[in-house]
C-alpha cells in the first residue's frame, strides 16, 4: 500500500507538486520565491531541483500539504552551510554542498551520550507508538484515471471535490458513489472498498494523511499513478504496544541514539534560523492552483 514509488515517479514527471496549473516543460510559478535564507530566496525552481536531487524527501513534494517539508529540509542545509562557513568548519577543495553539510551537523550536534537504563525506559514510555502493532485503517476509495495529463488530473480533483462535499453533507454515501463513478478496479463492485491497510510506514506523507482522519471522514483528493483518489476511513484499529520487558535492549538503545540526535538537530536549527533569519513568504508550499493566492503571507 506504501505510496512513495508512486509519489517520486510523479515528482520526476510532473515539477512542482505536480500541480494541475503546471505546462510540460514550462511552470508558470518557477521564478516565484517561496522563502528567503539570510537574503538570499528559494525559488519553485530551486525547490523542484533540489527536490529532483533528492528523492526521498522529494517524494513529499508530490503531497498536497507535505510540500513545506521538502522546503524546510533545504533550508536546513543553506543554514548549517552558512554556519559551518561563519565558525570556521574546514572545506576539502571541491567537496560538495552535501558532504560539507554533513560535515558541519557532526560537529555542531554532538551525537548524544550512552543512556542509563532510567532514560531508556522514559524514552519507551514517551514513545510507546514506535514499539506498537501498526494502526490498521479500513478504506474505502473512488479513483478517476487521468494519467499524467495535468488539465484531466484538475478536472478529475475538482469532480472528487464536488462529490465529497455532497458526501459530507449527507446528500450521497461513498459506497453508492464508488458503484457510480469509480474508475479503480480494485474498488469497483465493491462499494470502493479496500479492506484493512496497516500502516507500518510513519514517515508516508500519503499514509500520515490518512491516519490523521476519523471514521466516516473524507481524505482530500490526493494523486496517486494515473488516478486522483479520494478515500474514506470506515474502521480503525489501533496499536497496541509491546511490553517493555519484551524489548530488544540494543534496539531500544539505538533507537534512543537516534531519537536523542533528532531532538538536538531541531533545537539548532530553531537557533540557526534566528541567527541566519529566515523569512518564509507562503504558509507551506503550494500544490493547486488557487493554492498560490490562498496561502500567500501578506
Amino acid at each position: 500500500m506504501s505510496a512513495r514509488p508512486l509519489l517520486i515517479l510523479l515528482l520526476l514527471l510532473s515539477g512542482i507538486a505536480g500541480s494541475p496549473a503546471a505546462e510540460r516543460g514550462a511552470h508558470p510559478h518557477d521564478d516565484e520565491i517561496l522563502a528567503v535564507v539570510a537574503g538570499e530566496p528559494i525559488t519553485v525552481r530551486a525547490l523542484r531541483a533540489y527536490a529532483m536531487s533528492h528523492p526521498l524527501v522529494g517524494a513529499y513534494l508530490a503531497v498536497p500539504g507535505k510540500g513545506h517539508l521538502v522546503l524546510e529540509d533545504m533550508i536546513a542545509m543553506r543554514l548549517f552551510l552558512k554556519e559551518g562557513q561563519r565558525v570556521g568548519i574546514p572545506r576539502d577543495p571541491g567537496m560538495e554542498d552535501e558532504l560539507y553539510y554533513h560535515r558541519v551537523r557532526l560537529r555542531l550536534v554532538p551525537p548524544c551520550p550512552d543512556p542509563d537504563a532510567e532514560t531508556l525506559h522514559a524514552f519507551y514510555e514517551r514513545h510507546k507508538d514506535r514499539y506498537s502493532t501498526p494502526t490498521y485503517l479500513r478504506l474505502r476509495r473512488i479513483g478517476i484515471r487521468t494519467g499524467d495529463d495535468l488539465a484531466a488530473r484538475d478536472r478529475a480533483r475538482k469532480r472528487l471535490l464536488e462529490i465529497r462535499r455532497r458526501i459530507q453533507s449527507g446528500t450521497l454515501d461513498f459506497a453508492e458513489a464508488a458503484e457510480r463513478w469509480t474508475e479503480d478496479v480494485l474498488g469497483k463492485g465493491r462499494g470502493g472498498d479496500v479492506g484493512f491497510v496497516p500502516f507500518e510506514d510513519p514517515d508516508d506523507p500519503f499514509l500520515e494523511q490518512l491516519l490523521a482522519l476519523k471514521p466516516g471522514a473524507v481524505s482530500e483528493p490526493v494523486v496517486q499513478g494515473d488516478y486522483v483518489f479520494i478515500y474514506q476511513v470506515t474502521a480503525r484499529r489501533d496499536p497496541i504496544p509491546t511490553p517493555y520487558a519484551e524489548l530488544d535492549p540494543e534496539a531500544l538503545h539505538d533507537d534512543y541514539l537516534k531519537g536523542c540526535y533528532d531532538e538536538r538537530f531541531l533545537a539548532k536549527l530553531a537557533a540557526l534560523k534566528k541567527r541566519w533569519k529566515v523569512e518564509y513568504r507562503y504558509e507551506g508550499v503550494p500544490y493547486w492552483p488557487e493554492d498560490w493566492e490562498r496561502l500567500r503571507k501578506h
